[in-house]
């Protein structure tokens, strides 16, 4: 029960769906190495960069340097556009 208000709490404050929450909530408690994200992963990270979290963040909820979520994101868009 405690997990649910701790995700409705996330919820309301990055403004991200509970699904997000839930998933935000789970991985700080398992941080993930870089050979398990996916390009699914990386859309998330993109998601949650335009909604105004910080690399920083982004990279805490991964497991990752703020600098290296910023180079994921970065390589993920440009492959994309190639």
């Amino acid at each position: 029960m405690d997990d649910n208000w701790c995700a409705l709490f996330i919820a309301t404050q990055l403004d991200v769906s509970p699904e997000i929450a839930f998933d935000l909530l789970t991985r700080r408690e398992k941080p993930r190495t870089n050979k398990l994200i996916t390009d699914d992963d990386t859309k998330d990270m993109i998601a949650l960069k335009s909604q105004g979290i910080t690399y920083r963040e982004i990279g805490a909820m991964y497991g990752l340097t703020d600098h290296a979520a910023y180079r994921r994101m970065k390589r993920f868009k440009d492959r994309r556009k190639a």
